[in-house]
């Protein structure tokens, strides 16, 4: 008997967690490796470490219980949902959610702030988690405009 050689698609679960944990991965090293960092490297851009006992913009600052708990549902709510959203662009969207939820989920539960370094001059400085977020709403808002 010849098995089929025909090259098998990965399954969209194995999409998912892989674009998951991998920004979970990379957010938590680069927080690693950018402590203590403070690097200017273009006059409007720096690598600045800081810890962060609030949400983007510092609001909710010190409500490390409440922000958690937000975040918890929010990782429930993605892994809920997911099974039953078609749309591939949304699924994307959902795993770059749930990596940077769980990303500074980690370090709100664990050291009680969030890590931040990427700091660009108009903005408050964030993180590689902040950023995966980002890109997912972005993506979301897109997706729901058409």
């Amino acid at each position: 008997m010849s098995r089929s050689r025909e090259k098998k698609e990965p399954r969209d679960g194995s999409l998912f967690l892989g674009v998951a944990f991998s920004i979970f991965v990379l957010d938590q090293l680069t927080k690693l490796l950018s402590k203590g960092v403070d690097i200017t490297l273009l006059p409007f851009f720096r690598l600045s470490y800081l810890q962060n006992s609030g949400a983007g913009f510092s609001i909710l600052r010190g409500q490390q219980v409440l922000l958690s708990i937000i975040s918890i549902v929010a990782v429930g709510l993605i892994i809920y949902y997911y099974p039953k959203i078609k749309d591939k662009v949304v699924r994307i969207a959902c795993a770059l959610l749930l990596g940077g939820a769980l990303g500074n989920l980690y370090d709100r539960v664990l050291l009680g702030y969030v890590r931040d370094f990427i700091s660009i001059s108009i903005f408050p400085t964030f993180n590689l988690a902040d950023t995966a977020i980002t890109v997912a709403i972005i993506l979301l808002a897109i997706r729901i405009k058409d």
